[in-house]
């Protein structure tokens, strides 16, 4: 699970004019945002309604995601802020498939 210090707060929600680099995958899309290069990245994983019906499913899907970003990615990938917004898919995908994924998009978006 991911540490809340690498969580993002709804105040940084606020700031994500600034440089944006987007990339969408079939399990998730991530929308990374530069921040102070020395600070640990920070992670937020929004679950929409449309992906997920109950509050339930949609917590379930958002512990799926922090565990899979697990406590390495962090300090790997300084300056940044990360949103992660899950798709349908991820329902039915492995903890395997969706670390894969995960990985494959942080080397393609360069980081």
């Amino acid at each position: 699970m991911l540490r809340r210090k690498n969580r993002i707060s709804k105040d940084f929600f606020r700031n994500t004019s600034r440089e944006v680099k987007n990339l969408s995958s079939f399990l998730l899309t991530i929308r990374a945002v530069k921040n102070l290069p020395q600070e640990e990245a920070r992670f937020a994983v929004i679950v929409s309604k449309k992906v997920a019906r109950t509050a339930v499913s949609r917590n379930k899907i958002r512990r799926k995601v922090y565990g899979a970003i697990g406590p390495s990615w962090p300090a790997r990938l300084k300056g940044f802020l990360f949103f992660i917004y899950p798709k349908k898919d991820i329902l039915v995908s492995s903890h395997s498939l969706l670390e894969d994924s995960l990985k494959e998009a942080f080397k393609e978006m360069g980081f």
